[in-house]
């Protein structure tokens, strides 16, 4: 409890007379008869036992209440007064209380496999924890019952806030307790409050003090409470409201009550007790700092018990969360028993003769002494103060000028530095022999080098009085009191460091909640970690309108593009940059040009500074966290200086004139040009464009120079994997481009990286603009080369029909490839679009007539192409092994040649095709080239990796799907592209028990699909859409999501799903449509799958012994191929089938068991044991039952 005026005796340091009494200076236990400690000799105080009042020594009777205190004659003699119920005797009475209940979650699982000691010993720190909680807050334990803890306010002692009290005690006990007890993860605590009438038994603590149907409520609602989280009720939710945040939580039913209980959810303290100092603006949670907090609390407590003093130095740049970090702690202090004397004061960064100025504010606050008050009111105020704290006449005489000349009193004395430093000092002295005192000191680092020394003293000179001195400083202080707190024995620094990405996410969302994701990522990124600063950008953005509050949560109005910095923050950083001297400011401006980070060279090279004045400035620049110095020896950067925000560089930069930014720029980039590195060019580029958008004029040879740059910066970005930047820097170019010829040359290359970062609508935007070019200049290579193009990225979006109009077009039927080559590429689009709509005899006519020439004219690249798309087509016609090899070829050859888009073809189409006869090569082919690609920046090697994905399905490598699809999922990216690894994420998700979240994961690209015209993207969706079924249980779904894959009508499905799903529903026509197909492609693994079908045929038609035999065979077959999951499926789908008192359904069972719990297949597991508990005849449908009679006669 913070009370800067009351005199009190600290809640603490009393005990019951008729006990041992505690000493409120040293701590000693001494017996009730003493009136002097034994340890320290101050006078001993002894507490009522009716009413806790504090009384001397020698007083008979409590001065509060009349209740008579151990060891009083009168208390027993018969004459002196009327008799009274003795201290220990229990009384009834109806009182307002507010009961705590709280129990742990976890603690079940955490101690079952423990020794008993083990577990008793944990027991007893839980025990102990909670305890000195509920007592700090000036509850009282009722009772502990197993790992659930029981506690009352406003009995035996009714406090005005006692609501609040047990709230914010139930707050600490979530937070901390389950820390404090075990470090293992896992246990939690949950807490309910209620407030409310009860029948109380007075001093009968331990045994059944409170009673009735409030207490009962209580641990209902506890009951109700999430893990981590307190509920509280309607009274309670009322009288703490203005200090506690709370959140409704609807009605709650609860055990055995008749009418649900509307509830609310505490979440933070956010004021002191009764809303003293609460803020009606934005009110941010307190996150990421949880640490820091404890510490403090922890350091506070120490403070007290101990009886010394102790120094807390806590530095952070500005907006780093230090003051809110001491208002916390604040917050704390106001809430526990404990009277804590707590001071506050700041020195200002402006003016002159403010020497003291924050201790100043700490006695005038002591004396309540405003700025509004004559001097006459003052120094009776003054006065008044000096005589509640100090008790000499003397003193107090020698005290009073020295302090009335602090405060800035008119004709008072002086004296010398060490008399006054002595009178401050002891003041806060006779206060500390009080209780536990706290100074807190903000912006130390503006603070004259007097208090500085002051503060030092202050702490090392009492370090026997219980006085807790909290610093707050930038890192300035250090570089100006290089010896900070080094003479001090008890002395803390801790450094708060920017919050991490999860905590400020958390930070926004609870300042503005419902703020929507786009707003929150782009703060986060913009912040660096800065509280200060993301709440600024929300305040900005509130007030300009762009985020809107309505319906109880803030919502975007309109689109949110980059952020500007307000211009609250900007005044911070500009406040920070004017304390610089002006050399020093003048660097952070040219720094600023240079970027976000840079070395001394370039800085000497832009400030025509020599190396020794650079060095300074920079070492100076550093230890004011303006820059930090990269000295990791393993680093690539190592002497590299940079800016310790990005916010820093920006209010800098822009501080700079037009001018004097164009000019840097341009001395930069040629500082630049001249170390001929070619990793530069996109450093040179960019300067040379910032130049030429500063320049009004737009000189055309600072365009030539920006547009070839950017051109050589794009091709580096191209060639390290990183086709998106490079796509970027041609955006640049063509803004700076000269001539119409240059502006479309720089448009067709762009879309080709745009399709290699997988931005397959920007590509087809980029090359319909060639396209117009070309075709409007009369340019026939050009206009091929891009209708090629633009051909592929509209493949590659499914618009598969579209794609062959084009190309068709494009190519004449009578035209000689030979003599017009630049038709061979669109005639090799042309075939790759025919082979996915499925018109194989027409891809093969236009192969054959384009794959001659390319090899006539030594067109490599072109001829692979063909190659590949023949391969694939070959397949399709049953030719599998003659279209592997020609495949394998392609990769070869691709590999040696590096080329990477043939490389990905051929590796897309081989592990297609190859998957029928072996699909654990197949995978590893499509596995290593897609990696490849991904390395090398190729996003839209994720396609290739969907094949991957397939056969790791069936071979169990579940873990690494999730993986893969958790770090390739982009929501920017082609779904269509995505959707190979995202089927099969969703599978595996579906597997383990989660359908509806896997069946929520394909409509992102279920509506895409449902526009295409390639049977390969509507193959995927409904494969998947029926595995996901078949795991939810619902087998006719699935068949019915089967009909709709187009390999189930052509009669070419490679999938066992199909067979299954009809299996399963004991659907006799279904499994027959999926029988008599006959495919084209035939293969191991497709063969073993077309045994699978025969066996569920033959299961569902009665003809058990030669079922039997192919499920075994197909099982078998499957095991060779190393499939675990899909033989583990095939059993299990023979003991569907056969029933589990088939002669090898045990083994079945056994084998698909093993895989399954491996798997964490949760559904597969519960399937199985419903086909083990089921008799198979008994089950199936009489459908099923009578078609099969009627075939038979």
């Amino acid at each position: 409890m913070v009370d800067p005026s009351t005199v009190g005796i600290p809640y603490a340091h009393l005990r019951p007379s008729g006990g041992d009494v505690n000493c409120s200076q040293c701590g000693a236990q001494n017996r009730p008869e003493r009136k002097f400690c034994r340890s320290c000799g101050a006078t001993l105080a002894a507490a009522c036992p009716r009413c806790g009042t504090a009384n001397d020594a020698d007083d008979r009777f409590c001065g509060q209440c009349g209740e008579a205190l151990a060891g009083d004659p009168a208390a027993t003699s018969d004459g002196a007064r009327e008799p009274r119920p003795t201290p220990d005797a229990p009384t009834a009475e109806r009182r307002l209380v507010s009961i705590l209940f709280a129990d742990l979650v976890g603690f079940t699982a955490l101690s079952e496999d423990r020794d008993p000691e083990e577990t008793r010993e944990l027991l007893s720190r839980y025990f102990d924890a909670a305890r000195e909680i509920i007592e700090r807050y000036g509850g009282t334990v009722e009772k502990f019952i197993g790992d659930a803890v029981m506690a009352v306010w406003g009995a035996p002692i009714a406090h005005e806030d006692d609501a609040e009290r047990a709230v914010r005690a139930a707050l600490d006990l979530t937070a901390d307790v389950p820390r404090r007890i075990s470090s293992e993860e896992g246990v939690q605590l949950r807490a309910g409050v209620l407030s409310g009438e009860a029948a109380v038994t007075m001093r009968a603590a331990g045994q059944g003090m409170v009673a009735g149907d409030l207490v009962n409520t209580a641990s209902r609602l506890q009951s109700a409470a999430q893990p981590g989280s307190v509920l509280v009720g309607e009274s309670t939710f009322r009288a703490a409201s203005r200090s506690i945040m709370f959140e409704p939580v609807g009605d709650q039913v609860l055990k055995g009550k008749a009418l649900p209980m509307t509830a609310w959810r505490a979440l933070r303290v956010i004021a002191g007790r009764g809303g003293s100092g609460r803020t009606e603006g934005l009110e941010a949670p307190f996150v990421g700092r949880s640490d820091e907090l404890r510490m403090l609390k922890e350091t506070l407590s120490a403070t007290g018990r101990e009886g010394r003093s102790r120094l807390v130095s806590l530095v952070g740049i500005a907006g780093i969360g230090k003051s809110r970090l001491v208002e916390e702690l604040e917050r704390y202090v106001d809430g526990i028993v404990e009277t804590i004397y707590w001071h506050r004061g700041r020195s200002p960064a402006y003016g002159e003769g403010i020497a003291f100025w924050a201790l100043a504010e700490m006695v005038r606050e002591r004396a309540g002494v405003a700025e509004s008050d004559e001097p006459a009111e003052r120094r009776s105020k003054l006065t008044a103060m000096l005589s509640e704290w100090v008790t000499d006449e003397q003193e107090r005489a020698w005290l009073e000028p020295h302090l009335a000349h602090l405060i800035g009193l008119e004709g008072a004395a002086a004296g010398d530095r060490d008399e006054l430093f002595a009178a401050w000092r002891r003041l806060f002295e006779r206060i500390a022999e009080r209780g536990t005192t706290v100074l807190v000191f903000e912006d130390l680092h503006w603070a004259d080098p007097g208090l500085i020394e002051f503060v030092e003293e202050l702490s090392s000179s009492l370090r026997t009085r219980p006085l807790l001195v909290i610093a707050l400083a930038r890192p300035e202080l250090l570089d100006r009191w290089g010896s900070w707190g080094a003479g001090h024995p008890s002395f803390t620094s801790l450094r708060l460091e920017p919050l991490a990405d999860g905590a400020m996410r958390e930070l926004l969302l609870g300042t503005v909640p419902g703020i929507p994701e786009d707003a929150v990522q782009q703060i986060v990124d913009r912040a660096e970690g800065i509280p200060l600063y993301a709440i600024e950008f929300v305040r900005m953005l509130v007030d300009r309108g762009a985020l809107r509050y309505a319906d109880g949560r803030f919502t975007l109005d309109g689109e949110l593009h980059e952020l500007a910095i307000p211009e609250s923050l900007q005044a911070v950083v500009a406040a920070r940059l004017d304390s610089l001297a002006a050399a020093e400011r003048r660097l952070v401006q040219d720094a600023a040009v240079l970027g976000l980070s840079f070395s001394r060279a370039g800085l000497e090279a832009v400030t025509g500074l020599d190396r020794a004045e650079a060095e300074s400035a920079l070492r100076s620049l550093v230890r004011r966290d303006f820059f930090q110095l990269n000295e990791d020896p393993r680093s690539p950067e190592r002497g590299q200086y940079a800016f310790v925000q990005s916010v820093i560089r920006e209010v800098a930069y822009g501080t700079l004139s037009r001018t004097d930014r164009r000019d840097r720029h341009l001395a930069v980039a040629r500082h630049f040009e001249q170390l001929e590195e070619g990793e530069l060019s996109a450093v040179v580029a960019s300067h040379y464009l910032d130049a030429y958008r500063l320049s009004p004029d737009h000189p055309p040879d600072l365009a030539t120079a920006a547009r070839t740059r950017l051109e050589e910066a794009a091709e580096r970005a191209a060639s390290l994997g990183s086709p998106g930047r490079a796509l970027v820097y041609l955006d640049q170019a063509q803004e700076v481009a000269q001539d119409d010829a240059d502006r479309n040359r720089l448009a067709e290359r762009a879309g080709v990286f745009a399709l290699d970062a997988d931005r397959t609508p920007i590509a087809e935007e980029r090359f319909r603009v060639a396209v117009d070019w070309y075709g409007r200049t009369g340019d026939a290579v050009g206009l091929a080369r891009a209708t090629s193009h633009l051909g592929t990225s509209l493949m590659l979006q499914s618009r598969v029909t579209e794609a062959i109009d084009l190309l068709s077009a494009a190519l004449p039927e009578q035209v000689d490839l030979e003599q017009r080559p630049e038709l061979i590429d669109v005639a090799a689009a042309l075939a790759r679009a025919l082979m996915l709509a499925d018109r194989i005899d027409d891809a093969y006519r236009v192969l054959e007539r384009a794959a001659p020439a390319a090899e006539a004219l030594g067109l490599v690249d072109l001829t692979l192409q063909l190659v590949i798309t023949k391969g694939w087509t070959l397949a399709t016609q049953g030719r599998v092994q003659e279209g592997s090899a020609l495949l394998r070829g392609a990769l070869s050859t691709a590999r040696d040649r590096d080329l990477t888009t043939a490389r990905q073809r051929a590796a897309m189409n081989f592990s297609g095709i190859y998957f029928v006869d072996d699909p654990v090569a197949a995978g590893a082919v499509a596995r290593e080239v897609a990696e490849w690609g991904l390395q090398r920046g190729l996003l839209a090697s994720r396609s290739l990796l969907g094949n991957a994905c397939d056969v790791a399905l069936l071979t169990g490598d579940w873990d690494w799907i999730l993986d893969r699809y958790a770090a390739l999922h982009d929501p920017r990216a082609s779904p269509l592209s995505q959707g190979g690894i995202g089927s099969a994420a969703a599978i595996v998700i579906a597997m383990r028990g989660d359908p509806d979240r896997a069946l929520e994961m394909t409509r992102s690209y279920a509506e895409v699909i449902s526009h295409s015209s390639s049977n390969q993207d509507r193959e995927m969706l409904a494969s998947s859409r029926a595995a996901i079924l078949l795991a939810a249980g619902d087998a006719p779904g699935a068949l019915e999501a089967v009909r709709d894959m187009p390999s189930f009508a052509s009669g070419a499905t490679l999938y066992s799903t199909p067979a299954r799903a009809a299996l399963w529903a004991w659907d006799l026509d279904g499994m027959r449509g999926v029988v008599i197909s006959e495919a084209r492609r035939r293969g191991r693994y497709v063969d073993a799958v077309r045994l699978l079908r025969e066996a569920s045929l033959a299961a569902l038609e009665d003809r058990r012994d030669q079922a039997r035999t192919q499920f075994r065979d197909a099982a078998a077959a499957l095991d060779d191929l190393a499939l675990p999951v899909e033989a583990a499926l095939a059993r299990l789908d023979a003991i569907v089938a056969l029933g589990a008192d088939d002669e090898e359904s045990a083994a079945w069972a056994e084998a698909a068991r093993a895989v399954f719990t491996r798997l964490g297949a949760a559904p597969m597991l519960t399937r199985l044991e419903a086909a083990l508990g089921a008799q198979v005849h008994a089950a199936r449908p009489a459908t099923v039952a009578a078609a099969t009679s009627a075939e038979a006669s």
